[in-house]
């Protein structure tokens, strides 16, 4: 996290983003793809929750990109 930190303040950013741990565990490729997919779960849950969506389409997509890799 430290090493996350000091690359989005590199960038100017105020805050670590996905993309910059990404970047630090880049050599490693299952740790990547568990990122990925667990970022993937994180956004089909978030558009389960948001009123009015049924989230049955987010589903099928978020399983579509976690299948590619």
């Amino acid at each position: 996290m430290i090493q996350a930190r000091q690359l989005s303040a590199k960038r100017g950013a105020r805050y670590i983003s996905p993309e910059d741990l990404i970047f630090i565990i880049r050599d490693d490729r299952a740790k990547v793809n568990r990122l990925r997919t667990y970022m993937s779960w994180k956004e089909v849950r978030k558009n389960a929750k948001e009123p009015g969506g049924d989230g049955k389409a987010d589903v099928d997509d978020a399983i579509d990109e976690g299948g590619e890799g």
